[in-house]
């Protein structure tokens, strides 16, 4: 018994196209990312010495971000230069007291005096200059903060009992340096050019009884006459020859680029 296979069944409809999803490229690293990540790795690994009532310190990932000026929000900055580059620690009110309760043994209630807020910026200070290596002193900035775009992160600081201290870190994106222009000037560099007739046939009767003020018939017709032109023993074009202005001269036909090194390209 002959079995034939039924014939599939299409489903026939309008054309829908594939939705297609946006891939956003992340932005790679520089020096300004991998810069921040060691201050922050230096910061954790002496806040244990710094702060005694530190048990556990991390910091999360190193990303771009913007600091948020908020008029509601409190906070305080200081500022190291690393490298070429400055590094802001920002502290809020929040964090101020729970700073304070790991060196003194509890948070504070309420606003913090003109004393405990000396404390504050002492270990601050200590902190941030045995992190890493800094190239100037550490200083409270009263007015400047980070604008921009700039690498961020956030240290982590806990205690035992005390909440956690939670210290932001931003550093500028790093300006990659230029790129030198290997080119030099060659616009004003005099050379030696030198065109050449074409080839034409003479006998050597005649080439011996050639004398000044000859005129040769070289080509056929004058308007033929072509000529090569060498810089430096290298063919740079063809020419057709001629006059202008009653001074010799010759019409560019085809041009051969010379092999230039990379850097004179």
């Amino acid at each position: 018994m002959n079995v034939t296979p039924a014939a599939s069944r299409r489903v026939s409809g309008p054309f829908v196209p594939p939705r297609l999803t946006a891939r956003v490229r992340p932005t790679p690293p520089d020096d300004g990312c991998r810069r921040l990540t060691v201050f922050a790795a230096g910061l954790i690994r002496r806040a244990p010495a710094v702060v005694q009532g530190v048990v556990s310190a991390t910091h999360d990932a190193v990303g771009l971000a913007g600091y948020v000026d908020d008029p509601a929000v409190e906070d305080r900055a200081w500022v190291c230069r690393d490298r070429d580059a400055e590094v802001f620690c920002i502290l809020d009110a929040d964090g101020e007291r729970s700073l304070l309760g790991l060196v003194v043994g509890s948070p504070p209630a309420g606003r913090l005096s003109a004393l405990e807020r000396r404390i504050v910026g002492d270990v601050m200070a200590r902190l941030i200059g045995q992190s890493c290596d800094v190239q100037s002193p550490v200083r409270e900035e009263l007015r400047k903060r980070p604008g921009g775009q700039t690498w961020c992160c956030c240290v982590e600081l806990s205690g035992r009992q005390n909440p956690a201290v939670r210290i932001r870190l931003f550093c500028p994106r790093a300006v990659p340096p230029p790129v030198p222009d290997l080119r030099p000037a060659i616009s004003r560099i005099p050379v030696a050019l030198r065109a050449l007739a074409p080839v034409a046939p003479a006998r050597l009767a005649a080439v011996n009884a050639w004398r000044p003020g000859l005129a040769l018939r070289i080509a056929p017709s004058p308007h033929l006459l072509s000529a090569v032109l060498y810089v430096a023993g290298q063919r740079i074009a063809r020419a057709h020859a001629g006059a202008m202005a009653e001074q010799r001269a010759v019409r560019i036909t085809d041009v051969h680029a010379p092999a230039l090194p990379a850097a004179v390209r």
